[in-house]
């Protein structure tokens, strides 16, 4: 076998290769040091387990090595990444996973491009903490790969420069200090093989938060409007983002809101036929087709940017140290911000986003729209999804003059992409600061 050196420990240097398992190093015991070769031959468990080697020795003995010795366990060198089979000098994070890098060797402020001499600056070079974000193959910080090196750019396994860990943990916790928030806890780790069992992993990781880059002149009433992507950024880059967009966040809420305000008073409320197909040729409904795709889109687009505005005012609230230092200019460019105001300034304290007691009626009307437009029967010239797939059945089965397909009508093929619902991304709402 071809053994790969892992991990150097307190107490032994073993060569190790993923494929063989955990048996493997017992099998190896010639290279452990007389305390370890001790503590394996004093425990029964393992004389069985070298007695039966294979896969299910592994599996059972990876769940009993962490008892063996306090300086170290064999889980974390099962949880050390090494060079990938391929060659490739990197690794990428599994489903579920993300990357963190060791502070000590790259410094902070994981985002944009990775500059190697970063770390060479840091007062700790064996700092044991972590940041969201690892060096990637194209020379950009990433959450879901690592370049694998001894260089100063890249993530020695041997050293534990990079992981990847778990999304969350079921068992940590939390310090802030001044706003610096630091998570302690146990997260899952992965192995270098994909036949390894899974370990955990001990580590405190200092943690990134989304935030969502709205464009400065997107147009959110019409249905071409986008509310831009969501990333997430090191806490001093998150504060000086959110002062740049929380006027642009609560102008576009505050638009959004006026108009469907408007919508639901001069379209739907009392009105006996709001949209669909008429059952009467003198029956007009209040709003025709595209009408009623804008007012979807706006509904989605409120749902969404009114969860975000709440993610993100929380999150002020944590990064944010001083109170005075949340708050942001109430005017955004032509626009009066309906934001909740410093008592006797112009100057918003926090985000409005229209999730209080005071915006129940708005929010209940705003219910009642989508229901009201979400059962709409589709107009008589644009045929259902049944009636589209049975005619792109049949028109594949056509086969005259040689042409053998048919033409689907032009109303037939915006049916299918007119209407694309997107759930809006479940996300924490804010308890909201009381202010004296």
């Amino acid at each position: 076998h071809q053994h790969v050196p892992l991990l150097k420990t307190i107490s032994c240097k073993v060569p190790f290769s993923p494929k063989m398992g955990v048996c493997s190093i017992l099998e190896a015991t010639a290279a452990i040091p007389h305390d370890g070769v001790a503590a394996l031959h004093a425990d029964p468990f393992w004389t069985r387990c070298l007695e039966s080697p294979g896969r299910g020795c592994a599996i059972a003995a990876f769940d009993k090595c962490p008892s063996l010795t306090t300086s170290t366990s064999f889980s974390e060198m099962q949880a050390s990444p090494s060079l990938p089979a391929s060659g490739h000098k990197h690794v990428s994070c599994w489903e579920g996973f993300h990357c963190v890098s060791r502070i000590g060797k790259f410094s902070t402020g994981h985002i944009g491009t990775v500059d190697p001499s970063a770390g060479k600056g840091v007062a700790n070079p064996d700092a044991p903490e972590y940041e969201e974000n690892c060096p990637g193959t194209d020379g950009t910080w990433r959450p879901d790969e690592y370049v694998v090196g001894e260089g100063s750019g890249e993530c020695d396994p041997a050293k534990h420069d990079c992981v990847c860990v778990s999304g969350g943990s079921s068992d940590s916790t939390t310090t802030d200090t001044k706003g610096v928030e630091l998570v302690r806890g146990w997260f899952d780790v992965q192995p270098p093989s994909d036949d390894i069992p899974i370990p955990k992993r001990q580590l405190a990781i200092y943690p990134h938060y989304a935030i969502r880059l709205l464009p400065q002149y997107s147009d959110l009433t019409s249905v071409s409007g986008t509310l831009g992507q969501v990333t997430r950024l090191p806490r001093q880059d998150w504060i000086a983002k959110y002062h740049q967009l929380a006027p642009r966040i609560q102008a576009a809420l505050d638009e959004l809101k006026t108009d469907l305000e408007e919508h639901y008073k001069n379209d739907i409320q009392d009105k006996p036929f709001v949209c669909g197909r008429a059952d009467w040729p003198e029956d007009k409904p209040s709003l025709e087709a595209n009408d009623v795709a804008a007012v979807k889109s706006q509904i989605r687009k409120f749902q969404l940017l009114s969860s975000d505005c709440a993610m993100v005012r929380d999150t002020a609230s944590k990064l944010i140290a001083e109170l005075d230092d949340e708050a942001f200019f109430s005017a955004a460019p032509g626009k009066t911000l309906n934001c909740n105001l410093i008592a006797g300034t112009k100057r918003c304290q926090q985000l409005n986003c229209y999730r209080g007691s005071d915006d129940m009626v708005f929010r209940s009307h705003l219910r009642e729209m989508k229901r009201i437009l979400d059962q709409c029967r589709p107009e008589a010239d644009i045929p259902t999804m049944a009636e589209v797939e049975k005619e792109v059945s049949h028109a594949s089965h056509t086969s005259e003059s040689g042409m053998g397909r048919a033409l689907l009508p032009f109303a037939a093929i915006m049916a299918v992409t007119s209407d694309k619902n997107v759930s809006p991304t479940a996300r924490r709402q804010c308890c909201v600061k009381n202010f004296l």
